[in-house]
């Protein structure tokens, strides 16, 4: 479907980006349908997260691809590389939010008080599903 330019004032990318052949296409026609001040939320796996990281390695390397599930694309982000990808479709980061800090399989584990404190010390990059804010310029 095609939206006309500045149409939008809102766009969430939850867990979707690692999905995409062509992120940056995606996001430069997202650039073009929000509004000046629009804003964008995307998450994904981040690959910063290191319990995630080291599974999903030792799931390649030793061929268990049952350990993890794997879908088409599942591009490999990091919260640096989706940060820059979405800069240079003219966004501008305005901040980080995390959630799933501890190991996958210990999530039903992680209580409210403990992710609000970790994001209190500002470590949202290293959470599993980071939340990243985004904004579109007012002016060009």
């Amino acid at each position: 479907m095609d939206f006309p330019a500045d149409m939008f004032d809102l766009c969430v990318m939850l867990e979707t980006i690692e999905h995409l052949e062509h992120p940056e296409v995606v996001l430069q026609r997202v650039h073009k349908i929000l509004k000046p001040g629009g804003w964008l939320y995307i998450s994904f796996p981040n690959y910063l997260h290191l319990p995630w990281l080291a599974v999903r390695l030792l799931s390649e390397w030793l061929n268990r691809p049952n350990w993890i599930l794997l879908q088409p694309v599942d591009k490999i982000y990091t919260i640096f590389g989706i940060k820059k990808l979405v800069r240079a479709a003219g966004f501008e980061f305005v901040k980080g939010i995390g959630s799933n800090y501890g190991p996958p399989v210990l999530h039903p584990l992680e209580r409210e008080w403990m992710t609000r404190g970790f994001n209190r010390c500002g470590m949202w990059w290293l959470s599993l599903h980071p939340i990243l804010k985004f904004k579109k310029p007012t002016t060009p």
